[in-house]
């Protein structure tokens, strides 16, 4: 399966571990990657979820819920800049979102 997610973390993963590979991609390979493949979204974001959307040409839903990822699996991983911390509970609307820029990645599971 494959998700759209604006998080990631261990508890995505199975308890026998897995690997984890991360490349860094532009928004034209996350549109390929997703155009004509089953995917989900799980941007638990409505700004987030509304800039991804207009950076990817693709209606990206807001959908918070857990994803559970196994070998196999991959996703298209959109996160802030390096350095970027918003102070706790802030959400931020989808111009704020594009003001301080994503960041994608494919995170494939092994």
């Amino acid at each position: 399966m494959r998700y759209v997610i604006n998080a990631f973390s261990a508890t995505m993963l199975p308890d026998r571990g897995a690997i984890v590979e991360f490349r860094p991609i532009t928004p034209e390979e996350a549109r390929r990657l997703l155009e004509g493949e089953p995917w989900a979204s799980a941007v638990g974001h409505e700004g987030t979820a509304q800039a991804l959307s207009a950076l990817l040409g693709l209606e990206i839903p807001a959908n918070r819920q857990a994803v559970a990822l196994q070998p196999g699996d991959a996703a298209i991983l959109s996160a802030f800049p390096p350095g970027t911390r918003l102070p706790e509970g802030r959400v931020l609307s989808r111009e704020e979102v594009e003001a301080l820029g994503l960041r994608l990645w494919e995170v494939r599971i092994k």
